[in-house]
């Protein structure tokens, strides 16, 4: 007979189908040095943003970056 060993769960960040990454449940951030709730990761629940919205962000930069540089 052969005993399976159950799996364990995973220490580092949780993936998920799309390619998104989310910290595991019940981690806190102790050291706040560095970090607030500003900074901390949005929960994938909460995400918003599509590739769509981070190409509309990239191509109003470049045409920021563009227009500054027509200025006499």
């Amino acid at each position: 007979m052969t005993a399976t060993v159950p799996p364990v769960p995973p220490e580092g960040p949780v993936p998920d189908p799309a390619g998104r990454v989310e910290l595991p449940p019940g981690v806190t951030h102790t050291d706040t040095r560095f970090a607030n709730d500003d900074l901390l990761p949005v929960p994938l629940a909460r995400r918003r943003w599509t590739t769509y919205s981070f190409t509309v962000l990239r191509v109003g930069t470049i045409a920021f970056r563009s227009t500054l540089s027509l200025r006499p």
